[in-house]
């Protein structure tokens, strides 16, 4: 199982972007962070995979990070991990 994220670069405020931190949690207590891209402004997609199970709810936050350093968290996206059946079969 794995939950694929995207997100799109905010705007700058004249100060360049240099990369991106995504964090995750199974409540909306006690996230952790599951990727550290600060050298990374590139990538606007990241997969998680470890520890993903069916059936459960995830929370995400991301911080845009520059030579200042990190921004406020955006907000919570929260998502459902499913999988599409398989077709009937025997009918």
């Amino acid at each position: 199982m794995a939950i694929q994220v995207s997100w799109v670069a905010p705007n700058d405020q004249g100060a360049p972007i240099t990369g991106y931190q995504l964090w995750m949690a199974e409540n909306e207590k006690s996230f952790e962070l599951v990727w550290d891209g600060r050298n990374r402004a590139d990538l606007l997609t990241f997969t998680v995979a470890d520890g993903v199970k069916i059936t459960n709810i995830y929370h995400f936050k991301l911080h845009a990070i520059n030579y200042v350093g990190s921004s406020v968290a955006s907000e919570i996206l929260s998502v459902i991990c499913a999988v599409v059946p398989s077709a009937p079969r025997n009918l």
